[in-house]
């Protein structure tokens, strides 16, 4: 029995650390918080858009790295890059559902918003 206590203790505090390096609390209750910067050693970032916003908002990958934007309330939404190395990547359809990925090939720091909603915005960072 007491295993089993100091196991789900642990557990807990396991799951409350890796909330807080990336994604599970926030100003607002939804992702890290306000500026925080997720950085993905796999080169691989998921990022959720809901309703209204994007979680995470600032996130890093290396050049080649992925991001996929996939859509989870329903409401419709977009991505749409805003400023960053040229060419920008391809924006979104604007759509409810689905997913949208990209994968960047030049360093650099990526702006985007969505253009229906005021508010919502998120970069990526880029490194060599």
């Amino acid at each position: 029995m007491v295993h089993f206590r100091l196991a789900q203790k642990l557990g807990w505090v396991s799951a409350t650390l890796s909330m807080l390096a990336c994604g599970g609390s926030s100003d607002d209750g939804v992702g890290p918080p306000q500026g925080a910067m997720c950085v993905s050693g796999s080169g691989s970032v998921q990022v959720t858009v809901g309703d209204n916003f994007f979680n995470s908002q600032n996130e890093s990958v290396p050049v080649n790295g992925t991001v996929t934007w996939t859509w989870s309330g329903v409401m419709a939404h977009n991505v749409t890059f805003t400023a960053g190395p040229a060419p920008l990547p391809t924006t979104s359809c604007t759509q409810s559902f689905g997913s949208h990925s990209v994968t960047f090939t030049t360093a650099g720091n990526y702006d985007y918003v969505c253009t229906l909603h005021a508010g919502m915005a998120g970069s990526v960072m880029v490194t060599p």
